[in-house]
């Protein structure tokens, strides 16, 4: 069996009630679920009240040849230390500081997903930050910026809340998926909803400015050599931009999405988590967000 199923918060698969559900838009098939194999997807409860609140999604702009790179990890880690159910971090390794260098830097954390992100940018640098894509996808956030923003993002009133449960299959290397959204209010517009893995806990080479005092010191002395990379982007399961999930959304409209992924080999599901982001389609501006430990 070994099949361990996580739910975000709720914890529990029952009937769903009170939301209408969205019909599926025709979209490509990515990584379709396979009910044939594992059963009709679950259904899901509206949101209890203590789900609804928004959180917080920090894309960190990083890559192994930045020096500052290391300041502005630990700062969204800081963050999301102080508030661990409203922050959610993603490390995008993207642009030129991220390629691999050999020798120096060897191992390669880019992705389709993180370059075209990064493309978006109207300052592509390495560190910058977007928190919640707000108020557009080419927002570049400096590192000081982040917690002011941080904290107001916080503050606001969410306009859609995400649910999700997960569950991993070892014997078939597969990851299920299925992700629920409400919208708590009207929604103008396509809404679309991407999925992202990330992992913890990859070690390589990371050019540190901050590890020595004085100046002068050679670039090559400053490499980490077993510098410990948290959130790392290693992909979507849906595309890089999602899919539609419905279109001019009314408060309390829904979807479910779900999803049979296959699992890289060479990724580490008990280090990894699965994130859902729900966003606007002409701004990129995110409604709301989830994350979920995979358990393995």
């Amino acid at each position: 069996m070994n099949r361990i199923l996580s739910f975000s918060l709720v914890a529990s698969v029952l009937i769903f009630a009170g939301c209408d559900i969205v019909e599926d838009p025709i979209e490509p098939s990515l990584s379709q679920y396979q009910d044939w194999i594992y059963g009709e997807a679950p259904e899901f409860t509206a949101a209890p009240s203590e789900m609804i609140f928004q959180k917080v999604l920090i894309e960190d702009f990083t890559g192994h040849d930045c020096g500052n790179c290391p300041g502005a990890a630990a700062l969204a880690a800081q963050l999301k230390a102080n508030n661990p159910d409203e922050i959610i971090v993603v490390a995008v390794h993207a642009g030129a500081l991220a390629q691999p260098i050999l020798p120096e830097f060897p191992s390669d954390f880019t992705t389709e997903a993180g370059e075209a992100w990064f493309s978006e940018l109207e300052f592509p640098y390495n560190p910058v930050g977007r928190i919640n894509r707000s108020p557009g996808l080419g927002t570049s956030l400096f590192e000081a910026e982040w917690t002011d923003i941080v904290d107001a993002e916080m503050d606001l009133e969410p306009d859609a809340v995400v649910q999700m449960a997960v569950e991993f299959i070892p014997e078939a290397n597969h990851l299920n998926v299925h992700v629920f959204s409400e919208m708590l209010n009207d929604v103008a517009g396509q809404v679309k909803m991407v999925l992202m893995i990330t992992e913890d806990g990859l070690e390589g080479p990371q050019l540190d400015y901050d590890q020595v005092d004085d100046p002068d010191t050679p670039e090559n002395e400053q490499i980490l050599e077993e510098y410990e990379f948290e959130h790392v982007l290693r992909g979507t399961i849906n595309g890089s931009y999602g899919v539609i999930i419905g279109t001019d959304m009314l408060a309390n409209e829904a979807s479910l999405k779900s999803y049979t992924y296959e699992w890289p080999e060479d990724w580490s599901a008990d280090h990894s988590n699965v994130i859902a982001v729900v966003f606007e389609a002409t701004n990129g501006r995110v409604l709301n967000s989830m994350e979920v430990h995979i358990d393995a």
